[in-house]
């Protein structure tokens, strides 16, 4: 789960406090890099607080998809463009990688009291096992 504190568009948006990690990055056999849980997590509890690498408008994407892409790569910080390549890409061979890499790896946001979708792409949670099935059940005793 990540969280904002205040509007998106504000240029000061504040981040809420990291909470101690949870949770370790590390290498899944055949999957690259992923989030395993270094402990029990409690249902509700607050796993990370990241800003995104990239933030858009979902509505903006399907438009003109491969120019928006092109042109929004071209934006795009040369340390940025490292992490995002460094994401895994699910998607066919014939879409181009960093379409791939968002398709595979962003999250849909919802902002408090908006209508509008957008889409986040980040370091650390898009790391997180993001598969079809459900993958993470609460514990009962």
């Amino acid at each position: 789960m990540t969280m904002f504190e205040g509007d998106i568009s504000s240029p000061l948006l504040t981040l809420l406090s990291t909470p101690p990690p949870s949770y370790e990055l590390r290498e899944a056999p055949g999957k690259g890099l992923g989030l395993f849980a270094k402990r029990q997590i409690l249902e509700g509890e607050l796993i990370i607080v990241e800003r995104p690498l990239l933030f858009y408008a979902s509505s903006t994407i399907g438009v003109r998809p491969v120019a928006l892409y092109d042109e929004l790569w071209h934006r795009i910080e040369p340390k940025t463009q490292a992490i995002v390549m460094s994401l895994v890409n699910v998607k066919d061979s014939h879409i181009p990688k960093f379409m791939g890499i968002i398709g595979t790896n962003s999250f849909q946001i919802s902002l408090q009291g908006g209508s509008e979708r957008y889409g986040g792409l980040f370091s650390i949670a898009s790391r997180i096992n993001h598969r079809s099935a459900v993958n993470l059940f609460p514990l009962t005793t």
